[in-house]
């Protein structure tokens, strides 16, 4: 994320903090991991989901001066945490746990 975010030119406030919302997620992930096995796996997309849901709006209001309301804010950036670290990440958590014994 802070590679991505320096490549493209991002605000310094916005590389803090949206690294800092990152680093909760896969944090929250990797601890979450540790605990939910088999069904309760799903719990592990969560973390990066709330995180950027709480933070990144905040970034996108006061760093880049979004006239967009936060509510509407935390909405968007909510769904698309959902569809991508929820409904994606889940589909590739499944999918490499088929191929883990070959790719790990």
């Amino acid at each position: 994320c802070i590679t991505a975010n320096l490549l493209t030119g991002c605000a310094p406030w916005d590389v803090v903090f949206g690294s800092l919302a990152t680093l909760i997620g896969a944090v929250g992930t990797y601890y979450l991991g540790k605990i939910c096995k088999g069904r309760l796996r799903f719990l592990t997309t969560l973390p990066p989901i709330i995180a950027n849901t709480v933070i990144v709006p905040f970034v996108i209001r006061y760093v880049y001066a979004s006239e967009d309301a936060l509510p509407f804010l935390f909405f968007t950036v909510g769904i698309g945490e959902v569809i991508s670290c929820g409904i994606m990440g889940f589909f590739l958590i499944k999918i490499l746990d088929k191929y883990k014994d070959q790719i790990f």
